[in-house]
């Protein structure tokens, strides 16, 4: 399954510059006045026109408004140097909320973009999130063939998708410069 990420946006050009400046990420696909592409990040986004004070669906009074924000769901971008990805957003018009923060995990640093949406830069330390998960969790692994199978590994259940022939599974550019030494998916080693 792909995941698409659709981020509203009350100035287009504004966004897009953002976007490259602070991210990294460039024009995949324009779609007239109202809609661009964003490639660069393992899932692309998309920056949509809606102006401010619309409302988002039939279903809600709620209105869009891009001042500083509270939202259930927030983007964190991977880096490698999270000072220097911090300095590349605050010139590109973020805020930074807070200092960055160090923990077993790696560094974090709170942020929001010129349109109100909180997102975060994070630098994985060590092994990253695997420094805290649940020694009992269930692992990821692929292996050649085409049907997903559970078996048990290591005394845990591990889900193991089989791919196609000709498949090609690389690690996005992103995951390889935060740790080169492990493999980018999960429990496969």
């Amino acid at each position: 399954m792909d995941l698409l990420v659709n981020v509203d946006v009350d100035d287009l050009s504004k966004a897009i510059a953002f976007y490259q400046r602070a991210i990294g990420l460039q024009i995949g696909r324009r779609f007239g006045s109202f809609a661009v592409e964003m490639l660069g990040a393992s899932s692309a986004v998309y920056l949509l026109l809606r102006p401010d004070g619309t409302t988002s669906s039939a279903g809600t009074d709620d209105v869009r408004r891009y001042r500083r924000h509270w939202t259930p769901v927030h983007l964190d971008f991977v880096v490698p140097e999270i000072g220097a990805a911090v300095g590349r957003a605050i010139d590109a018009g973020a805020t930074i909320e807070g200092g960055i923060r160090t923990h077993h995990w790696g560094r974090i640093a709170q942020m929001a973009d010129p349109f109100g949406r909180g997102l975060c830069f994070i630098q994985f330390l060590g092994r990253g999130y695997d420094e805290i998960a649940d020694k009992n969790d269930v692992l990821f692994s692929v292996e050649g063939g085409s049907a997903p199978v559970l078996r048990p590994r290591e005394g845990r259940l591990a889900f193991q998708a089989r791919r196609p022939r000709g498949f090609s599974l690389t690690a996005p550019a992103s995951r390889r410069a935060v740790s080169p030494s492990r493999p980018w998916w999960r429990g496969v080693r």
